[in-house]
């Protein structure tokens, strides 16, 4: 199960391919494939390029805001949803405790 979900430019897949004969690989081929099957390492490098250019893109103002990263698959987005309040309040308290450290009030951050 675990060698049947690596990419197919594997080490492992290429072996079971070289290993097949011609009427094998023939009859595999004329099979439908099942699912999407996984990116290559070349596919994700190309998803990582998108996503730098888009970031350099947004640097340069030609977005207003940055973009959303290329979908990779198996990686499901999540929406930003409300923000929970136990961690707002561990948040405040974290930067009462900095400011007290170190001298200043939160009304009046320093500059």
């Amino acid at each position: 199960m675990l060698l049947d979900a690596l990419p197919g430019e594997s080490l492992y897949k290429t072996a079971v391919r070289n290993a097949l004969s011609d009427d094998d690989l023939a009859e595999l081929a004329s099979e439908p494939p099942q699912g999407h099957g996984r990116w290559s390492h070349t596919d994700l490098l190309l998803a990582d390029i998108i996503d730098r250019l888009g970031v350099v893109g947004w640097a340069l103002h030609a977005y207003e805001k940055p973009p959303e990263p290329y979908h990779r698959p198996g990686i499901v987005r999540r929406r930003r949803g409300r923000s929970n309040p136990a961690i707002k309040a561990q948040i405040a308290e974290i930067a009462r405790e900095h400011a007290e450290l170190h001298g200043y009030s939160l009304d009046d951050p320093p500059t």
